[in-house]
């Protein structure tokens, strides 16, 4: 690429090195816009049957859409999905359930908060560098 340029316009059209897309302010401003607005959207908890999707009601459809976990409100909850979806997990978001009783999905489980997972701190299959979930 060197020749096709003068070598006074060299530096500022070739890049010094790799910078990840969470590093650059105006991905950042516009995931961060997409998250947003995604956040402000009321959240519904389907299910796929063969007759058309229903609408669950229940404890955790209602931990999803009114109080994720004690740290933070729905709309912060879906804007870290989106944010980490987008940036950080490579297009995944991890929440584990905690349950009160049994292992969810169960008759005695009781969703009490949904953990966000940071995406450094798990690896999904294909990643051998990072504890498999």
């Amino acid at each position: 690429m060197a020749w096709l340029c003068a070598p006074d316009t060299y530096d500022s059209l070739c890049c010094q090195g790799y910078v990840s897309l969470a590093a650059n302010p105006e991905i950042c401003a516009g995931v961060d816009t997409i998250a947003r607005l995604v956040g402000s959207m009321t959240i519904h908890l389907m299910e796929n049957r063969e007759d058309g999707d229903v609408r669950i009601l229940n404890e955790l459809s209602r931990k999803i859409d009114i109080e994720p976990n004690a740290y933070m409100t729905r709309a912060d909850f879906v804007h870290w999905i989106v944010r980490t979806m987008y940036l950080e997990g490579n297009g995944n978001a991890v929440v584990w359930p905690r349950t009160r009783g049994r292992y969810y999905p169960g008759p005695a489980a009781h969703p009490f908060g949904l953990c966000c997972i940071y995406p450094g701190r798990l690896g999904l299959p294909g990643n051998r560098q990072r504890q498999r979930v």
